[in-house]
């Protein structure tokens, strides 16, 4: 089955993803469809990200100024580290956002989409290992929602995405260094890429990738000292 073009899909647009992988304070991007990530919240159906309880703790969690329905946690902790540990994510919705049921088969296809897009991002410039160890910090998350994108039956486009909560721990202590919570969509000029990965969750994983990225920009971002700490 097509899900991308099947007109019974009736999936209402939206888009909400993770955590991650967001420079989650003070990393704009200079992407031509930024404005339109800063305007999404006044398109029809658009969900707004809600804490799953995955993350237990929420508390200490603060908006990011620069990236719309991101929350992110870090200590000054976090910096230290430059090898990780990539720990298998679970995937906590049962449907689609459109109702859309989701079989064991596409949870472990979109856990393992995110897994290495991010081990993909991380090891380019940072130590990816296989367990725990001294100096090593452990990445933990769940998808918590994800949206397939296609179009409707009148032919409007629908842009999928997903929502992430993810978790940085010290893997020695399994002490939190750094935790966010986000939602995105895809980027609307990249709508017409659909058939690339030739996967129904095509826009999940574009929004996976570019997550990813910015999550390197996040570490370098507070070696650096450039990213705040929030405690």
């Amino acid at each position: 089955m097509n899900r991308f073009h099947s007109k019974s899909l009736i999936i209402p647009l939206s888009a909400i993803s993770v955590a991650l992988l967001s420079c989650f304070a003070g990393c704009a991007g200079n992407h031509p469809a930024d404005q339109w990530r800063k305007d999404r919240t006044a398109a029809p159906g658009i969900v707004e990200v809600s804490d799953s309880g995955f993350l237990g703790d929420y508390s200490k969690l603060v908006p990011s100024p620069s990236h719309p329905d991101t929350r992110y946690e870090q200590t000054a902790a976090f910096a230290k580290f430059s090898s990780f540990h990539i720990e298998p994510f679970i995937v906590m919705a049962d449907t689609t956002a459109r109702g859309i049921e989701l079989s064991e088969a596409d949870k472990q296809e979109l856990a393992s989409d995110l897994a290495d897009e991010l081990r993909s991002a991380l090891s380019a410039k940072y130590r990816v290992v296989d367990g725990s160890g001294e100096g090593v910090a452990s990445i933990r998350g769940a998808i918590t929602a994800v949206a397939l994108g296609g179009r409707s039956p009148d032919g409007e486009p629908w842009l999928g995405g997903s929502s992430v909560e993810v978790e940085i721990v010290d893997s020695m202590t399994n002490k939190r260094v750094a935790a966010a919570v986000e939602s995105d969509s895809i980027d609307p000029l990249d709508e017409g890429k659909r058939g690339e990965t030739g996967s129904d969750f095509h826009d999940a994983r574009m929004v996976f990738r570019h997550w990813s990225h910015r999550y390197v920009r996040w570490v370098d971002a507070a070696k650096s000292g450039e990213m705040p700490t929030t405690r």
